[in-house]
Formats: C-alpha cells, sequence, structure tokens
C-alpha cells in the first residue's frame, strides 16, 4: 500500500469509528496535496455534516460533484448532500438530492430510508409506502440487507400517519424481529397495540394522560379527539392532540389544532402553546418560523431551560454558533442536554478546549450518555495526536 492509499485507508478508518474532528483535520492535510480527490472532498463533506457545519458541508460535496469521474462517484454525492441536507432539516432539498440520487441506482437501503425521511417529513406518506414497500422485501442481494431495520421503522411511521394500525403493527414488529433493541421501534410497537385495547369510560381521563405522558401519540390523539367532541375548547385536549400529531409527524394538522389551542388560552396557559407552537415548527424544519414563537413565548416570561436548548438548536441549523453560545451560556439550571448542545455549538466553531469542558459537564449528570462520550474522546484523540511528535 503506497503512502496515499494509507492515509485514504486511515482517514476511512477515523470516520467509520465516529472521530469526526480528527477526520476533518486528516482530510484537510491530505486535500492540501491532492485537492482535488474525490473521495477525500466526499468524506470531508460528510463529516462537516456530522460537525453540524452544514453550509461548509455543502460547498464541499458540490466541489466533489464537480470531480465525480463516473455515475458511481455522481449517485455518492448526491446521497451525501441528500443526508446532509436531512440533517439540517432542509427535507425539501434533501428530497431533491435523494431523488437524483435514486434516479441514478439503488445502492443500499440505508439510501432509500434517508429519501423516505425527507418525505415523510413532508407529509408525503404516499410516497414513503410506495418507496419502500418493496425495497424491503428486497433480499437477493446484500445491499438490501443492511439498513432493512430502519427502512421498516420509517415505512411503519408512514402508515401510523395515515392510521393504517395494522400495516404500520407489521412493520414495526418486522424492525424489531431484525433488531430487538431498537428502543424505538418497540415504542412505536406498543404506541399501536395500545390503540386495539378496549379502554373503560371511567379509566379514559387517565389513560390519556399516561399517553400523552409516556408518548403514545397514536392513543392520545384517538382519545383527545372522543374527549374534542364533547369539550371542543378544553386547552389540555387541544394541546394533547397538537402534540400528537406532531409526534406523528403529522405537523400541518399539529399547528392548526395548536392555533385553537392559542385562541382559547388564558394568561398562565399561553407560554406553554406558543413553546409548543415552536417545537412543531423546529419538527418540521421551519427553523425561522420556530425562532418567531420562541421570542413570542420568552416576551411573556422567563423562559425553561429546556426551551432555549431547542431555541438553541435552531440556531445552530442556521450556522448561528455564537448565538447559541450566548443564549445557552446564560441559562440557569443547565444539565445533560444543554452542556451537550453548547459543547457542540463550541467544536463546530473549533473551540475544542471549551467543548471537551461541556461535554465532561454533560456526561456528569448522564455517565451513559454515548453521543457526548463519543464526541469527547474525539476531541480529547485530536488533543493528544497535536502533542505527539
Amino acid at each position: 500500500m503506497d503512502r496515499q492509499e494509507k492515509r485514504l485507508s486511515e482517514l476511512r478508518k477515523l470516520r467509520s469509528d465516529g472521530f469526526y474532528v480528527c477526520s476533518m483535520i486528516e482530510a484537510r492535510k491530505i486535500l492540501h496535496d491532492v485537492p482535488n480527490d474525490f473521495s477525500v472532498l466526499n468524506t470531508l463533506g460528510c463529516v462537516l455534516a456530522n460537525l453540524e457545519r452544514f453550509d461548509e458541508s455543502k460547498k464541499v460535496l458540490n466541489k466533489a460533484i464537480e470531480q465525480a469521474a463516473n455515475q458511481e462517484q455522481l449517485h455518492t454525492a448526491f446521497t451525501s448532500l441528500g443526508v446532509t441536507c436531512y440533517l439540517m432539516g432542509a427535507y425539501s432539498e434533501g428530497e431533491e438530492w435523494c431523488k437524483k440520487a435514486f434516479d441514478l441506482s439503488v445502492k443500499s437501503l440505508i439510501d432509500l430510508a434517508y429519501y423516505a425521511e425527507c418525505l415523510i417529513k413532508k407529509g408525503h406518506y404516499s410516497g414513503v409506502i410506495q418507496l419502500l414497500s418493496k425495497a424491503v422485501t428486497e433480499t437477493s442481494t446484500a445491499r438490501f440487507v443492511v439498513g432493512r431495520a430502519s427502512a421498516y421503522y420509517v415505512l411503519g411511521r408512514a402508515y401510523r400517519a395515515i392510521e393504517r394500525y395494522d400495516d404500520a403493527t407489521e412493520c414495526f414488529q418486522y424492525a424489531l424481529s431484525l433488531d430487538n433493541e431498537y428502543e424505538v421501534a418497540s415504542d412505536a410497537l406498543k404506541d399501536v397495540l395500545q390503540i386495539h385495547e378496549e379502554i373503560d369510560e371511567d379509566e379514559k381521563a387517565r389513560e390519556i394522560k399516561r399517553f400523552r405522558d409516556d408518548d403514545f401519540p397514536a392513543c392520545a390523539m384517538v382519545l383527545a379527539r372522543e374527549f374534542l367532541h364533547d369539550m371542543p375548547d378544553n386547552f389540555f385536549l387541544l394541546t394533547t392532540l397538537g402534540l400528537a400529531l406532531n409526534n406523528l409527524e403529522r405537523f400541518d394538522e399539529a399547528i392548526e389544532v395548536i392555533e385553537n389551542a392559542i385562541q382559547v388560552a388564558n394568561q398562565d396557559q399561553m407560554y406553554r402553546a406558543l413553546e409548543i407552537m415552536a417545537s412543531i415548527y423546529h419538527d418540521k424544519g421551519a427553523f425561522n418560523e420556530a425562532e418567531d414563537w420562541y421570542t413570542k413565548a420568552f416576551d411573556l416570561r422567563t423562559p425553561h431551560t429546556i426551551d432555549l436548548n431547542y431555541y438553541s438548536e435552531c440556531l445552530m441549523k442556521r450556522s448561528d454558533f455564537t448565538g447559541a453560545i450566548e443564549l445557552l451560556s446564560k441559562a440557569e439550571n443547565k444539565k445533560e442536554s444543554e452542556f451537550y448542545t453548547l459543547g457542540r455549538a463550541y467544536r463546530a466553531i473549533e473551540q475544542y478546549d471549551d467543548a471537551a469542558e461541556c461535554f465532561q459537564k454533560a456526561l456528569s449528570f448522564d455517565k451513559e450518555y454515548e453521543s457526548v462520550d463519543e464526541a469527547l474522546r474525539d476531541i480529547l484523540k485530536m488533543q493528544k495526536s497535536k502533542k505527539e511528535p
């Protein structure tokens, strides 16, 4: 293996092991010598996306497209851009790039799953079903084995969103048969199975609270609708329904319901209604609108720390890392989630000492926080390599 091949091999391993800062630094070094290498450009673009530096990622990946020597490389770059756009919440743009890759060829179920994720965020549930329903049953080649559990989970969510609960149940069960530790698929399965359970009239008021608190969105939606028939202006029921629809990725319906909640909210309830509306726009990928709603909520009272964290996430999606740092640095009673977000913002602007300190504080609250542990190990490895001769 020559020196260049060895460097490329080491770069691929750094990325596959989740050392994104280290990968970025190594890719830059290689590109200093070979500035137009497609593989390195694509890798750099992907790790920049992993580091939430989305604007830079897109620029690098567009350069990779210019250097692509064949359709296979074009497919790779299109897919990378689709994933980057998905991660930054630009679902329409992500759909376009994923479709370009899809039109060239279908490499794996993982590629299709990201395409489907963009579609489901836009409410194109029938498109998801059409895209994945045949592909998940294709087992003749290895490319359709890896990622099957994820594909079944996405397909199940599409069926659940249009209230085809039997089909959703089947998909979630298939996902769990492939990965019995797939927690979100397990939770979704419990939700759709509960739909068929009879609930005593006397128990319904208690159960709707449980469904809301335990994140059973389909069950919460069904019961909330039933109660709202007789109590259409009940704030608790409206917000319960709005949250359930949001968790089912039926964002436009959720917005409409929360608009009604805002109309009936009293002074004490208004902050909660505005904060929920902001979170829906956040999950939909409409970050400017989410910021507007958070601002309205924060004008009413001192914001909850968790809401500041969500607001910071909106800022980071727009590459406003300094804004996120300013916002979260002032937040009181920060815990693991807030320190993790703050650390990611510092990491994005390459203030690695500050990032490491935040990740360490996050782990002091939750030693099992895997994403934080991986981010900290990445920075520590980078700092160690700098000290070595």
